[in-house]
């Protein structure tokens, strides 16, 4: 059985992908936001972890992925606007991929439409400069989908 950690389970992509995890038999955290996501994700079959991405610091994430086989990052801004997608696309991505590293978690997985909704302020590309930036190479695989 594997492992994993969605972060952004409660939204259109994360939670297809945890009823899929699910559905397989895998062991599935998910971090969220609020105690009415707590229950919905227990009622399906993952243990949640509270926590809000964009008030964290690495330390809290690592210690909850500990263990896990891979963390697929799916979360998005819940506000439009510039300042609310760099909250969780750009300081939360860059939050849940140092705690990936820190936990010894050997897979990162980030699957995103967020690089071309923002093209024209280049935070895709800003997002590519930070994986490698912050990724020594061959340690974390990671899948990007613009």
């Amino acid at each position: 059985m594997t492992r994993l950690c969605v972060i952004g389970a409660t939204g259109g992509v994360g939670n297809r992908l945890i009823h899929q995890l699910v559905a397989r038999s895998d062991d599935v955290l998910a971090l969220h936001r609020s105690p009415g996501q707590a229950r919905m994700l227990a009622a399906v079959g993952v243990r949640p972890v509270q926590g809000d991405l964009t008030q964290l610091d690495t330390a809290q994430p690592a210690g909850r992925l500990r263990g896990c086989d891979t963390v697929v990052f799916t979360a998005g801004a819940p506000d439009p606007g510039p300042a609310a997608a760099d909250a969780v696309d750009g300081r939360g991505h860059a939050l849940a991929l140092n705690a990936v590293l820190v936990a010894g978690v050997p897979h990162f997985v980030h699957l995103s439409a967020f690089p071309d909704a923002w093209r024209d302020q280049n935070l895709g590309g800003r997002l590519r400069a930070l994986h490698e930036g912050q990724t020594p190479p061959g340690r974390v695989p990671h899948v990007h989908r613009p």
